[in-house]
């Protein structure tokens, strides 16, 4: 059962510690303490592999933030403030959010107050162990199954997250239930009817906080706008419910301010230049604000196929076709299989007049997806109609490498490019290549190499001329 609750939710992992509190109360039978760990020796190493295997995947996928992001010293004094605040929203469960930031800073008194809040309880409820046992394990429960959760391993950008409380919170629950249980006997050794009527109203209290808090998940508008009115620079909410807003009739204003908004507080995000470039690009007159932000989403990730495409898009808007088609054949060598790109780059290339920047576009575009034939027509094609094309002939030699029966021609192409352009450092690159597999042509192939180094000097092909002249 323990292995399949593993397989369910990581958030199990505690579970070995919670039977030793459980050993110690209500079953007490925590003596012997050496027999008890012994027999709980299976699940701690089911436990130990289970959070092995978490942290691997989780730090594969880049979940796991660095400390470079969040400092460890920062980590520790949110730690300490979120234990403070997790206790308080159980209790009163005001102002719950989906999402809150991380702080840039956590002020030294918060840090301070709240670790003497959980020292001062900590230390209550040892000394009251033995009149009160569930006051200490209903604390420790608390704290040990909050600790993976805490923040000290950062997954994720959040500071801390409602939906970590679900098994913490048993522990706070125990300690009030069995608490003003015995408060109120001994105070009132009849009060048990009334207490069970606080009790009961107690329970309606809560379930109808719980009703209101659904209500804020009816849809992304909803529930991040009520983020936004309970935290502060909430990057997230922003960014999540401008584009919300933005497939919302006549609410491109609202989307474009909160897109706005989340640039302004989270600057590094990919996600929010490039959604806040759709956004600008659906507003008229503002085509060029909105390749500014694609452009800015590509300087932090120059790997990132969707704002190529988007960018592609809107230059395609302003009639800069050749520079759409470029951004359109980026998007597809990143990313093959991006369908909408390829619809793009197809469109584009149809609206293009018959020329031979056309013919060579569409050569580059099938010489990427591996369809050397029809690449090779095309760039022959767009020589036909203009002859002294350089970047043509380098290509075509390059694709021609990769048919057997036409390889040969090869050669004669990057010649024909380094005629028209001498400085062209990739024809001498690839010249060089082709007399390397040419009977005695090292000697030359080594010229055209070093010509390619001066040209654009690249440590690869240092290594590789470094090699050859020994």
């Amino acid at each position: 059962a323990f292995c399949c609750g593993w397989m369910a939710k990581p958030m199990i992992v505690t579970l070995p510690a919670v039977l030793l509190l459980l050993d110690a109360w209500p079953l007490g039978r925590l003596r012997p303490l050496r027999a008890r760990l012994t027999e709980k020796i299976p699940f701690f190493a089911v436990s130990a592999v289970g959070a092995a295997i978490t942290y691997a995947a989780q730090q594969g996928s880049g979940a796991v933030e660095p400390l470079a992001a969040f400092p460890l010293g920062l980590r520790v004094e949110n730690a300490l403030v979120s234990c403070f605040l997790y206790i308080e929203k159980t209790f009163w469960p005001a102002g719950l959010a989906a999402f809150y930031p991380y702080p840039r800073a956590v002020p030294i008194w918060q840090a301070a107050g709240a670790a003497l809040v959980l020292a001062g309880v900590s230390i209550w409820t040892a000394r009251e162990f033995g009149r009160r046992p569930y006051l200490a394990v209903g604390w420790c429960w608390y704290l040990v199954t909050l600790l993976p959760v805490i923040g000290l391993v950062q997954v994720g950008a959040q500071a801390r997250a409602d939906r970590y409380m679900y098994v913490p919170m048993v522990g706070l629950l125990v300690m009030a239930a069995w608490g003003a249980k015995d408060a109120a006997l001994r105070a009132w050794p009849r009060f048990g009817v009334p207490a069970g009527a606080l009790a009961g109203a107690a329970l309606l209290a809560f379930g109808a906080a719980a009703w209101a808090q659904t209500g804020y998940w009816q849809n992304s508008g909803t529930l991040f706008r009520h983020a936004l009115e309970v935290t502060e620079a909430n990057y997230l909410a922003e960014h999540n419910l401008g584009v919300y807003l933005l497939e919302q009739p006549d609410s491109l204003a609202d989307a474009t301010a909160h897109l706005q908004q989340a640039v302004r507080l989270n600057p590094d995000s990919v996600r929010a230049h490039s959604d806040l470039g759709n956004a600008l690009s659906r507003a008229p007159g503002r085509l060029e604000e909105a390749v500014v932000e694609y452009r800015a989403a590509l300087r932090i990730d120059p790997n990132s196929p969707i704002p190529h495409n988007n960018l592609g898009n809107t230059l395609a808007r302003t009639g800069r076709l050749q520079e759409a088609i470029a951004e359109y054949q980026t998007a597809l060598r990143l990313k093959p299989d991006y369908a909408e790109a390829r619809a793009n780059l197809a469109a584009a290339l149809a609206a293009g007049p018959d020329s031979a920047e056309r013919h060579y576009n569409l050569g580059v575009s099938f010489s990427q997806q591996g369809r050397a034939v029809e690449a090779v027509a095309e760039f022959e094609a767009a020589l036909r109609l203009k002859p002294n094309y350089a970047d043509a002939e380098n290509n075509l030699g390059v694709t021609l490498t990769r048919l057997p029966q036409r390889s040969g021609e090869a050669m004669a192409h990057f010649q024909a490019a380094l005629r028209l352009r001498p400085d062209y450092a990739d024809a001498h690159y690839n010249l060089g290549i082709a007399l390397a597999n040419t009977p005695g042509g090292m000697p030359q192939a080594l010229q055209h190499f070093e010509a390619a180094l001066k040209l654009r000097p690249d440590p690869e092909l240092r290594k590789l001329v470094d090699q050859l002249r020994r």
